[in-house]
């Protein structure tokens, strides 16, 4: 039997608030990424795309996030809702109104549903994003073990002296380990990093809400 998961969310946002955070889900699903890798590639928490994900309005992707987003993100930026901004020639497009969305999970597909009360062109429609789940094909034992040499030798080295954010890691991995192997490279090298954190050879530093990464003194 398929697994299938399933997760509601909702939360009150304005139309920029919801279409940022539209475009942002249909980016890093586009580019195989799940949240707990694109957490680790911005030097966020988990917690804070799960958030930003589920319509919090008190979570904001900073100047930082944009600048790795625009790195990250290679495929074409997706269209933006063209919702109505105005009734009766008033301006509602930063009236806070309740979005609700749910994320379905497959072996096969990935699939999202949106609920807003905007209309496009006058007629008010649920958006949809749907994703078909590619397999991967290297092994992640091979792929973890190659990662390891090469942080325990960056290490060594004397690259993580100064703080250093997962995104400067994953560049040099990207260059010298496996540069065509993105979608299988962020969940090893995310995996990596926390085991020799875990082996006290690294440590977090949390700076401004940016996670960093530095030898342990």
């Amino acid at each position: 039997m398929a697994n299938h998961q399933s997760i509601k969310f909702s939360g009150m946002l304005n139309q920029h608030e919801f279409k940022e955070r539209y475009i942002f889900i249909m980016q890093r699903i586009e580019n195989d990424l799940s949240k707990e890798d694109i957490a680790f590639l911005l030097g966020r928490t988990s917690y804070h795309v799960i958030d930003y994900e589920s319509f919090s309005d008190q979570v904001k992707m900073d100047y930082e996030d944009h600048e790795v987003m625009a790195e990250l993100f290679k495929t074409p930026f997706p269209a933006t809702p063209a919702f109505n901004s105005k009734v009766n020639k008033v301006d509602i497009s930063m009236e806070k109104r309740l979005i609700r969305g749910t994320c379905i999970q497959t072996d096969r597909e990935l699939h999202y549903h949106f609920i807003h009360p905007w209309t496009i062109k006058g007629i008010n429609e649920p958006l949809t994003i749907l994703k078909p789940i590619q397999s991967k094909t290297r092994k992640d034992e091979e792929l973890s073990h190659e990662l390891r040499i090469e942080l325990a030798r960056l290490t060594d080295f004397g690259y993580f002296n100064n703080k250093s954010p997962a995104i400067t890691i994953y560049r040099h991995m990207q260059i010298h380990v496996i540069p065509d192997w993105q979608p299988l490279l962020v969940p090893a090298l995310r995996q990596v990093v926390f085991e020799f954190i875990r082996s006290e050879k690294l440590q977090l530093k949390n700076e401004r809400g940016h996670i960093y990464y530095q030898t342990k003194l």
